[in-house]
């Protein structure tokens, strides 16, 4: 991580409580969330938070989206190639199961302080739940999140993952191991939204189960320009 922002750890999360939307965002603000680390430059990497929300007993993995006037985030959508997972950071995963080169590699670049502090939290609050989320280039990192920290975390705590306009992230083997490890995801998209279908495909029905990450997807809501999508 050499040149990379350091993260930011909180030595006393009890005094560090609340997160506050921008004022493009109608959301409520999230008054109880206690942040135990962050970090981040919008660019290299992601900004991201690891914390504990009491009102839903749970530790919450947020990542940001990308930053379209930040070169090196716009770069990393753009780093199509697909490679095999790493082992060391996914073990079993397929030989066969590839992802996008430029989401893994940012991926790496906070994957060890993410599950560092997700085990501080574990161990300080009893927590058995664990949320990833995220928007667009944040919705691809969250779901390598939800799927790294199933695999590196107790099989007695519980990892979802709900992403927001998430682009496509791997292989049709890599959706199935996504399918069979992280059974409780949910991803929503915009019809109008260009970035769930990068990158792009002329094989319809393959790139559903490339993007939407399992290979069975039931929709269960939709209004003009929403999808939402969770596992059969």
């Amino acid at each position: 991580m050499n040149g990379s922002p350091k993260p930011h750890i909180v030595r006393n999360p009890a005094k560090r409580i609340g997160v506050v939307h921008p004022e493009s965002c109608q959301a409520d603000p999230v008054k109880d969330f206690q942040v135990y680390a962050s970090g981040g430059d919008g660019g290299i990497i992601q900004f991201w938070y690891v914390g504990w929300w009491p009102s839903g007993q749970s530790i919450i993995v947020a990542h940001q989206g990308t930053e379209l006037n930040n070169t090196f985030a716009v770069l990393t959508d753009l780093a199509l190639l697909p490679v095999p997972l790493n082992p060391k950071l996914f073990p079993g995963a397929p030989l066969l199961a590839t992802a996008h080169i430029g989401f893994q590699a940012a991926h790496a670049r906070t994957a060890e302080i993410v599950l560092k502090t997700v085990n501080t939290i574990i161990a300080e609050k009893g927590a058995t739940k664990v949320v990833t989320v995220g928007h667009s280039l944040g919705g691809a990192l969250a779901l390598l999140d939800g799927l790294y920290l199933r695999l590196n975390l107790p099989s007695q705590v519980d990892v979802s993952t709900r992403t927001l306009g998430q682009p496509r992230v791997g292989n049709d083997v890599f959706a199935n191991f996504v399918d069979q490890k992280l059974p409780d995801l949910v991803r929503i998209s915009n019809k109008r939204d260009l970035v769930p279908v990068v990158p792009p495909d002329t094989q319809v029905e393959k790139n559903i189960s490339m993007h939407k990450a399992p290979g069975m997807l039931v929709q269960v809501f939709a209004l003009p320009d929403v999808n939402i999508n969770i596992n059969a």
